[in-house]
């Protein structure tokens, strides 16, 4: 086993006041990225149903195979985070999102690990983490998110990838490096500055995966995976490896354009991540091809009746949220893939490499 000195350290953020002087207002990115008061209301809708499944103490369940709280916990949480609601200035959810921050962290053990060493849920908790402390900037918080990016470091297996479990340096597949990225750009995004070492083996092995040179992805060896090329896309460009001017990503547009948003294939773990390699190409692929398509698909398979307990969600989807995670992880995710015009406002223009 080899053993890593913590690759993380807290970097000071600016103050919130300066930040939002610095973000254009969630109206201007709405009307800039293509979003309008239908998407706006499913958004609400969707918050409120997951407001309603939230459980006393803070948490929330999976209503599919998979039991893991801390999983559910912070996947619903996001949506909250994203809409601009946090632990000290919501607008409507303060007590909600108060409430699971502080589930997750009573969770968090003394390794920085959330809840359970599952990789998966760990990675999504850290997110959840890192989010509500730029936020809020908190810096409890956001010692607390250092403490999680720490045990996701310290997990990064020899080829650099990650297994499913932490602390034992496993080695795994495109689909779980996908959500370890997204928590360690989400800690960047807090200030918690991440060792380059650490993308650059994860780039490593995302290119040993890799075919088209760099434009499509798969599992464990060399392929081209509808499902796996917006996981490998969005990765290397949140970390830097990757620029939307480069071929190569737009050869990987060019390759999910084959499989457009439609009702027939309501598979919401592709859907997120195409969503936001779309996104940030920007241009015709974005705003002609892509969002039109997909807002207009989430806003009419939303369910705006039937009671508290369907109105606002999504059913499950046919593919592996629907099944492991069920309406839960289905209706988060496609409340995030909605609030991805104003999710992440601050630091420029968000197509451009970082």
């Amino acid at each position: 086993m080899r053993f890593l000195l913590p690759a993380v350290i807290i970097v000071a953020s600016l103050a919130p006041v300066l930040r939002a002087q610095e973000e254009p207002s969630r109206d201007l990115l709405m009307k800039r990225g293509g979003a309008n008061a239908e998407s706006e209301a499913g958004v609400a809708r969707g918050l409120a149903w997951l407001s309603r499944q939230q459980t006393a103490d803070g948490h929330w369940e999976f209503d599919g195979t998979s039991k893991d709280q801390a999983a559910a916990t912070g996947i619903a949480l996001l949506p909250f985070l994203g809409a601009g609601e946090d632990h000290k200035n919501a607008v409507k959810y303060q007590k909600t999102v108060a409430k699971a921050l502080q589930w997750l962290l009573d969770k968090q053990g003394k390794d920085g690990s959330v809840g359970t060493a599952d990789m998966y849920a760990h990675a999504i908790a850290t997110m959840a983490l890192c989010e509500a402390a730029w936020r809020a900037d908190d810096a409890k918080v956001k010692e607390k998110a250092a403490d999680a990016v720490n045990f996701i470091v310290r997990a990064q297996g020899a080829n650099g990838s990650w297994g499913y479990f932490g602390l034992v340096q496993m080695e795994g597949d495109t689909s779980i490096v996908g959500w370890q990225i997204q928590a360690l750009s989400a800690a960047k995004r807090a200030g918690i500055a991440v060792d380059d070492k650490v993308f650059k083996q994860a780039d490593k092995f995302l290119m040993s995966v890799s075919t088209d040179g760099g434009a499509k992805y798969g599992y464990r060896e060399k392929g081209a995976s509808q499902t796996l090329t917006p996981v490998g896309l969005l990765s290397r460009n949140s970390m830097g490896k990757l620029d939307v001017t480069d071929k190569a990503f737009a050869n990987g547009i060019d390759f999910l354009k084959q499989y457009p948003p439609k009702e027939s294939y309501l598979d919401m773990y592709y859907y997120y991540y195409a969503t936001q390699v779309a996104f940030r190409a920007g241009g015709d692929n974005w705003h002609k091809f892509w969002n039109p398509k997909m807002r207009d698909l989430l806003i009419d398979l939303q369910n705006k009746g039937g009671g508290d307990e369907t109105r606002g969600s999504w059913d499950k989807d046919g593919g592996y949220i629907g099944t492991s995670c069920g309406k839960l992880g289905t209706t988060a995710l496609a409340i995030l893939t909605l609030e991805v015009y104003y999710r992440f406002p601050a630091g420029g223009d968000p197509k451009r490499r970082r």
